[in-house]
């Protein structure tokens, strides 16, 4: 083998193993090709420990043991020991008996491969590492441009809500407010905030408050009079304007929920917004005003969608028609005309110009009978003068109309007592006379008689 594979290799040959070892180990040879079993355990035995492996020849052989055949047994013993041999003890009887090591040239070979397969490996590494962090310096300039949006985007959508945002902190009892993401916010405490807090309403902020610390409720929610001004509201020293007073009770209304939680599950930060709502809730207080001045005035009113279905009708009508609410509601309101097609035209035509309408109308009244009422039909525009609805005034005049018809009655009564009387005295005029010379006939004659 070596011959073929190194042909200009000079190969000189020894008696044993103990020979070619010596003549390496000191010098004489350059190198001896030996199995490493028996070089190992040569070694062991002469003493000899300066001598490594140089290199692994291609050339390999196998070891066997022999056995007669008259000997089945054996053989079988043989063959199961070594198969039951596993790699990790096939391993360790290895380094037990043979304990050559490579020479320094085939370690440094070795060590070589290693140090430029860590390189390559750092390499890598090192690459993977740049684009990682490029790509994560990406998301990072990505995610904070987002940010910036929707910061600026949170910004422009508290100014034009006009909300204030709050913080409040329980473990110090501070408040802090911000009604302007470009500023730092305010701090107060707690005590200064609730004695701007109108007495009536402080139960109830309270309560709120509590049921969502105690986790009755999702959040905390709650309407309250506060003590501060419009242009206070808009500020966020709210250090200087809790400390001047306020004239008016302004409507505001407070809502958030626990944000950060203590190890032990108590609130730490109770976070939330606050928005004026004082016009909101003085239209609704007016609103409310008109919905009982509807209610309870005696004129009746009536609302009616643009082809005149009833959509609402107040107490007054009601009782004027005798109808309940419900029957009424959804049906036209020429059902309870008395009128003629014309007059319901002329509404129906007056009412699609965009003008009022006023007069006298007659409606049907439950069981029967009639109700004569002096009615304002008006059209309902939108903002773009587009008719909505129409609203109806009616007043009862049945009854005026009944007085006046007495009154009618007691003129005609009047004057036919003025006439009769007149003609009564007329007569008696004619009469006067014609009985007047009745009497001095009826003398005249009488008198004559007397003197026959």
């Amino acid at each position: 083998h070596l011959r073929t594979r190194y042909p200009n290799l000079k190969i000189n040959y020894v008696k044993n193993t103990a020979e070619g070892l010596k003549l390496v180990a000191f010098s004489q040879d350059k190198a001896f090709a030996i199995d490493l079993a028996s070089a190992s355990f040569e070694m062991d035995r002469q003493g000899l420990s300066n001598l490594k492996i140089g290199a692994e020849l291609a050339y390999s052989y196998q070891l066997r043991f022999i056995c007669n055949d008259s000997k089945p047994q054996l053989r079988n013993i043989l063959d199961k020991g070594i198969a039951s041999i596993s790699p990790q003890q096939s391993r360790q009887i290895w380094h037990k008996w043979i304990s050559l090591e490579r020479s320094s040239v085939a370690l440094y070979r070795r060590m070589l491969f290693v140090t430029l397969g860590l390189i390559l490996l750092a390499l890598l590494l090192t690459m993977a590492v740049l684009i990682w962090n490029r790509m994560l310096r990406q998301q990072v300039s990505e995610r904070t441009a987002e940010l910036n949006e929707n910061r600026t985007r949170l910004i422009m959508a508290l100014k034009g809500a006009d909300l204030t945002t709050w913080d409040i902190w329980p473990a110090t009892g501070e408040i802090t407010l911000s009604t302007n993401a470009d500023q730092p916010p305010g701090l107060i405490d707690i005590s200064t905030w609730l004695e701007r807090i109108h007495p009536d309403d402080l139960p109830g902020v309270s309560a709120s408050l509590q049921a969502h610390l105690d986790g009755t409720q999702d959040y905390y929610e709650c309407e309250y009079r506060l003590k501060v001004s419009a242009e206070q509201l808009q500020s966020n020293a709210v250090e200087e304007w809790v400390k001047q007073s306020a004239q008016q009770w302004r409507w505001v209304r407070a809502r958030g929920r626990i944000t950060e939680r203590n190890q032990d599950g108590s609130a730490r930060r109770i976070s939330g917004t606050l928005l004026d709502i004082n016009q909101g809730r003085q239209a609704e207080e007016t609103s409310h005003l008109l919905a009982q001045v509807i209610e309870q005035t005696v004129e009746g009113v009536i609302v009616t969608t643009t082809d005149f279905r009833i959509e609402y009708l107040n107490p007054a009508l009601e009782r004027s028609l005798r109808h309940a609410r419900d029957d009424l509601v959804g049906r036209t309101l020429f059902d309870f005309f008395q009128d003629s097609a014309l007059r319901q035209r002329q509404i129906a035509a007056a009412l699609a110009d965009g003008k009022p309408y006023h007069g006298r109308l007659t409606l049907k009244r439950k069981p029967q009978g009639q109700l004569v009422v002096e009615a304002s039909v008006s059209p309902m525009l939108d903002t773009k003068a587009m008719v909505t609805r129409h609203i109806i005034v009616m007043r009862d005049i049945t009854h005026e109309l009944d007085l006046e018809h007495q009154l009618q009655q007691a003129h005609k009564m009047e004057a036919l007592g003025t006439l009769a009387g007149g003609i009564a005295h007329d007569f008696n005029n004619i009469l006067t006379p014609i009985i007047g010379y009745a009497e001095i006939c009826r003398e005249e004659t009488t008198s004559d008689n007397q003197r026959e």
